[in-house]
């Protein structure tokens, strides 16, 4: 298929492209150190490469085929799937960062001297939520993961669960790495 018999206007599409992609993956990995495993990037890891593909193969190297009703509208479901991929990365979000995970523990538990948290690093850690928990919902974007802190409030080691949906905290009775 080609609907682009112009070449500098096949050229402009094509890099137009693979510049919307990388910025498209640079989002991504920024928002990964943010969220690490809570947010599914099957879904975007699928959809980049394959949009790569949808635009050069309507931008072919055929120039003597006719442009049909078809291809016009392969074209439009094209470009506004392009679009909608790269506004569905925001909306894949989660609420709420480890970060904020932390300060909301920090602030319900009225953060003193006396609390500290064992792991003080970048590092995101996070558990798995099995089944589903309310109101996780089932999602293409969010993995079904919680985010894990271990605090030590006046020399008691206690263990927590931020959903990074809705921000609720939840004590474990145990420690879900030991």
């Amino acid at each position: 298929m080609n609907i682009f018999k112009n070449l500098k206007a096949k050229l402009f599409i094509r890099i137009g492209v693979i510049l919307l992609c990388l910025i498209e993956i640079s989002i991504l990995v920024m928002v990964f150190f943010k969220y690490d495993t809570v947010i599914s990037y099957g879904f975007f890891t699928i959809l980049i490469p394959f949009q790569v593909l949808w635009w050069f193969n309507l931008t072919g190297n055929n120039t003597k085929v006719q442009i049909t009703n078809r291809q016009k509208i392969s074209t439009i479901i094209i470009s506004i799937s392009s679009i909608l991929i790269a506004m569905s990365i925001p909306a894949a979000l989660p609420k709420y960062t480890y970060v904020e995970g932390k300060t909301i523990l920090e602030e319900s538990l009225n953060k003193d001297d006396s609390m500290k948290f064992l792991v003080e690093s970048d590092n995101v850690y996070t558990i798995d939520v099995t089944p589903f928990h309310k109101p996780f919902p089932k999602s293409l974007f969010i993995n079904n993961k919680f985010y894990y802190y271990e605090i030590i409030i006046n020399d008691n080691l206690r263990y927590f669960a931020i959903n990074p949906l809705t921000g609720e905290r939840i004590e474990l009775a145990d420690s879900f790495y030991h």
